[in-house]
This record gives C-alpha cells, structure tokens and sequence, in this order.
C-alpha cells in the first residue's frame, strides 16, 4: 500500500514538472484575438500578471489590395519579453471572414463559427528582443462593406515559466481596401462621327 502510495505520488510530480516545464504559450484557444465581440488570452482570465513592454506589428501587405491576390506576411513581436505567441484572423466589415489564411513554419489553421484563424503552434524565445511568424493570405475575389478588411492580432509576451501567470497580450490590428483592378474598354466611333469629331479638332 506505501509502495502503491509513493508510485502516485512520484506520477502525479513527474506530470506537474512536465507541465510547468512547458514554455508558455502553448497553441491558444481560438476567438482570443481582441476583434470585435471576442477577447485575448489575457482578458479571458487565461495569462494574466504581466508588465512587459512592447508592440505587435505586420507587415509584407499593403493599405490597398487587388482581389484574389496571395500577400506573404509576417507578424512581429518587439517587446522585452522571454517568449511569445501569436493569434490572427481577418474580417470583413461584415465581422466575417476575408480571404484565406495558410500557415507557414511554426504556425496552423483553426476554424471557429464561420471564422479562420492563424496563431502558433508552440512557443517561440524572442532573440534580441524580437520574435516573428510569416505565413500567407490571399484576398477575397469581392469584398463588401464599403471594402473594408481588418486584420486583428494578438501576440502573448511571456516570461517562459510559471506556466500562465507573469504574462500579457500585445494587441494589433490593421485596416485594408480592397482595390478593384481597372478594366479597359475599347468602343469604335461611327465613321461619320469621327469625321465631325476630327473637323473640331479633338482627333487629330
């Protein structure tokens, strides 16, 4: 019975060390990406604590895109955290998903209520105070709501230990237009027209 005791408690400390050994933040929860109607992972009562300083940023797609268009992105942490984490989605003025979203190395796809969502799959150590992701979006064919897409973000800074606690969430987001490309009509003029346009001299 001691021998049956001491091998659970052995388990039950393996298992705890297992768990504090994991680098926060481990892959989020989905909807955690401070857009309209959702929370971060530091408001929802998951990481809380923190004080570190920083920004959270995109950047490899411009304020106006072309429709059906694939933009390489990449997120940027700079802050004076130990590790991060990240989560994003993109919205249309509708608050419905714009475009599509392909993850890239460290990074994967969660679906949620109609919404797509890309964050990380484990956590990544600043260097030099800065940490980073790319990945691909590609922009809708049509875009509604006055063309209007948003990306929001959120990237977790973490001091790597004490599981959730001691962290807190940089939040982000930017606004795009969708631009419609330019289509050129040809018409021909009437020969007489044209004659009497020519006579006025506008056709030379």
């Amino acid at each position: 019975m001691i021998s049956k005791h001491i091998t659970l408690g052995l388990l039950f400390l393996v298992a705890f060390a297992f768990i504090q050994g994991v680098p926060e933040p481990r892959n989020p929860d989905l909807g955690r990406t401070g857009a309209p109607g959702e929370t971060t992972c530091e408001s929802a009562g998951c990481h809380s604590g923190g004080a570190f300083v920083g920004t959270v940023s995109i950047s490899g797609v411009p304020d106006t895109v072309l429709p059906s268009t694939s933009y390489a992105i990449t997120l940027t942490q700079k802050s004076n955290a130990v590790t991060s984490g990240f989560e994003l989605t993109v919205l249309d003025g509708a608050i419905k998903k714009a475009g599509n979203l392909t993850a890239g190395s460290g990074s994967n796809i969660g679906n949620l209520l109609g919404k797509q969502y890309i964050r990380q799959s484990n956590a990544v150590r600043l260097s030099s105070g800065s940490s980073s992701w790319t990945f691909n979006w590609t922009s809708p064919a049509t875009v509604t709501q006055a063309d209007s897409i948003v990306f929001y973000f959120v990237s977790l800074a973490a001091n790597g230990v004490n599981g959730e606690r001691g962290d807190n969430a940089l939040v982000g987001k930017k606004k795009l237009y969708s631009k419609q490309p330019l289509h050129l009509v040809i018409f021909q003029i009437p020969k007489k027209l044209r004659f009497a346009v020519w006579d006025k001299g506008l056709i030379k």
